[in-house]
């Protein structure tokens, strides 16, 4: 497990250095990014593969972005949100993401996941000050 930062390849490298041989990696497999791991990927289709069906548990949008926070709006919020207004909000509304620690110092911590009252995914926000979000992808818009 490493930051983002972390490059494998110059790390061999650097390690060879160190010892006096060189250093190159022969194989390098990313197994987690993001939350997401090696088990929960689907093989792309063969070129021409027209009976193609994915095996196994296909994300939904909602598991896909549970690196993000989110916030849930009440049935009025849901109003304005669906017509791309922006909402203010209290921040304290904010449910961390689990996964939340790899984006400390990145802009995804302005990204927010919007669910309605009954859960599901309504579209993507950002902040734009301390208490103000602001439509980015409003899904079953409105006028």
């Amino acid at each position: 497990e490493c930051s983002s930062g972390t490059y494998i390849r110059s790390l061999a490298r650097d390690l060879g250095d160190f010892i006096g041989c060189g250093g190159c990696l022969a194989k390098l497999r990313r197994t987690e990014a993001l939350g997401f791991n090696a088990n929960q990927t689907v093989l792309l289709p063969a070129k021409g593969d027209r009976n193609f069906t994915s095996e196994g548990n296909v994300l939904t949008a909602l598991s896909a972005l549970k690196h993000l926070n989110r916030i849930t709006l009440t049935k009025g919020e849901l109003d304005l949100w669906q017509t791309g207004k922006c909402i203010n909000i209290n921040s304290e509304r904010t449910e961390k993401a689990p996964l939340f620690k790899y984006h400390q110092n990145t802009n995804l911590k302005e990204v927010i996941v919007i669910l309605d009252d009954l859960g599901e995914i309504a579209g993507i926000a950002n902040w734009s000050n301390e208490s103000v979000i602001q439509p980015k992808v409003v899904f079953n818009a409105k006028g």
